[in-house]
């Protein structure tokens, strides 16, 4: 029942994207929740006492840290440093990238924001 909300909501907001707001996520979840409502008999409250928000708070403050440091121009930095040695040979490429991608989340936003402004 909640892949057909899910199917519905995304095929849905083909037709009406141009109102600038991600309402089918919103109508999807709210679906979701009445589905779990008439399912379980749990109200939203119980949603929210069981969410981990400190990992809300650390994966938004990452984001938030990680556009500062392109900001500042730590992206300029990286794409001046890594040019020549990504151009050099698609091997090069493959293994800085494949690192930077089994680092961390934080260099993988570094590196994708990097990769972009180089084209």
């Amino acid at each position: 029942m909640s892949f057909a909300i899910i199917i519905l909501t995304r095929r849905a907001s083909s037709h009406l994207h141009h109102l600038g707001f991600p309402w089918n996520w919103s109508v999807g979840a709210f679906l979701l929740i009445l589905l779990r409502w008439y399912k379980t008999k749990t109200g939203l409250s119980d949603i929210v006492k069981k969410t981990p928000w400190h990992v809300l708070s650390f994966a938004f403050n990452m984001y938030v840290l990680v556009y500062g440091l392109k900001n500042v121009g730590l992206n300029d930095y990286i794409v001046s440093n890594l040019k020549p040695l990504i151009m050099d040979s698609p091997f090069n490429a493959t293994m800085i990238m494949g690192i930077l991608l089994t680092n961390n989340l934080p260099a993988v936003m570094i590196g994708t924001l990097s990769i972009t402004e180089m084209g």
